[in-house]
């Protein structure tokens, strides 16, 4: 069976990305808004229930407005298809952020952050996905054999500002407020915008255009799926969200169960929280060495055991011990996903590359939004940690399907594929 190839950051990857400073701006603009996000993200549960004095069912209906984060995806999405450049959107996004956290933080009314995140986070969200593809067309211009190692650095610059943030919200939090932590990120988000601006600035200098006639014409050209291909990537988009699940609830109302149950402090709090995007950098480029031995499918399945484990330690957590466990558990599943989640929903259609990478990102939003489902359906009922029963439950349920994708891969539907 031949094992699908993943590119590892290495150092060649590293001195490409410091010697090309668009990159290296791209580079700086996704750590801050990795960070700029920490802050805040992982305290909106404490932010809807101690401040907008929602019930933990209402907050976490909160999430559920992350369905739509794939609608808005798929606009502006389709609207930079339309240009060259996609530096304007992304500033677009970057600002939009600064703006919905500063309402969030100001209005007093229960409905504003739900209404915010559905008409103004949701289109401020897709800037990531559009730094990822301005560094992609650079690399397009500026070939090199560490192209995708570049773009994992890329992706993991993101982790790497979400290990300090966490603590240093808590923190925050707990000196200044729980709202000044929110403006703290409107903050990070408009000042975020220099960097992207200052990469678009070193992009080649052409004019923003539609696409042509003839550019048209060669798309229409593109070879057609085979039959089942799309089916394949739905199902393995339905496994990412299922193993993901139960991100939101973690994020958001473990913070609440170790500050009022088990009574830690806002740093240590903090700490655990940023334990996880920690181990994330380091098992990202390890299982992506894993995947380039002994395939990438067998090494996704060892992240969706993770995840079970991870769930599994957070239901039954009595004390910070376990729920540092459930942490390192989660690092692995989280590592998988974002290290080889794409590699794979690209090989699976190879022939429209640009949607595999979307339909998949996708899922990362839609499982939040799943998330919230289950603490609105039973969050009062089963309340913190037993919550986290139901995304360890919905992970078995993606190990199965998983493994069903597998077979079905192995079939008619997955002819010409590598496996």
């Amino acid at each position: 069976m031949r094992s699908l190839q993943v590119e590892v950051p290495t150092e060649s990857a590293w001195g490409y990305l410091i010697g090309h400073v668009v990159l290296r701006w791209l580079f700086v603009a996704m750590l801050m808004s990795g960070f700029a996000l920490s802050l805040s993200w992982p305290q909106m549960g404490l932010f809807l229930t101690q401040e907008l004095h929602l019930s933990v069912r209402a907050a976490g209906l909160y999430y559920v407005t992350n369905l739509a984060a794939p609608v808005a995806g798929f606009l502006v999405g389709a609207l930079s298809d339309r240009f060259d450049k996609r530096i304007p959107l992304a500033v677009g996004g970057s600002l939009l952020a600064a703006a919905g956290w500063t309402v969030i933080a100001v209005w007093e009314q229960p409905w504003v952050p739900y209404v915010v995140n559905v008409v103004v986070l949701s289109l401020a969200g897709t800037s990531g996905g559009l730094l990822f593809t301005v560094a992609r067309g650079y690399l397009e211009r500026h070939p090199t054999p560490s192209r995708y190692g570049v773009l994992a650095l890329l992706r993991i610059s993101q982790a790497v500002g979400w290990i300090t943030g966490p603590a240093l919200g808590a923190w925050l939090a707990t000196v200044a407020g729980l709202r000044e932590t929110l403006l703290a990120t409107a903050a990070l988000s408009a000042v975020g915008v220099v960097p992207v601006v200052l990469a678009g600035r070193h992009l080649p200098s052409e004019h923003t255009r539609p696409r042509s006639d003839a550019t048209v014409a060669a798309r229409r050209a593109e070879p057609a799926v085979p039959r089942g291909r799309f089916a394949l990537l739905a199902m393995f988009t339905a496994v990412g969200v299922l193993v993901m699940s139960g991100e939101s609830i973690k994020l958001s109302f473990l913070s609440i169960y170790m500050a009022e149950t088990l009574r830690v402090s806002a740093f240590a709090r903090g700490a655990v929280i940023s334990l996880q995007p920690l181990l994330e950098v380091v098992f990202m480029a390890t299982l992506a060495r894993l995947a380039g031995r002994f395939g990438a499918l067998r090494v996704f399945a060892l992240g969706i055991v993770a995840a079970f484990g991870a769930y599994l330690s957070y239901a039954v957590a009595q004390n910070l011990v376990a729920i540092a466990i459930g942490q390192v558990f989660m690092s692995v599943a989280v590592a998988a996903t974002g290290a080889l989640g794409v590699a794979i929903a690209q090989d699976l259609v190879p022939e429209r590359l640009a949607t595999a990478t979307n339909t998949f990102s996708s899922s990362v939003m839609v499982s939040g939004a799943l998330g919230g489902l289950y603490t609105g359906v039973a969050g009062d009922s089963l309340g913190i940690p037993r919550l986290f029963l139901l995304p360890a439950a919905a992970t078995a349920v993606a190990a199965v399907l998983y493994a069903a994708m597998v077979f079905a891969r192995r079939g008619p539907w997955g002819h010409g594929l590598r496996h």
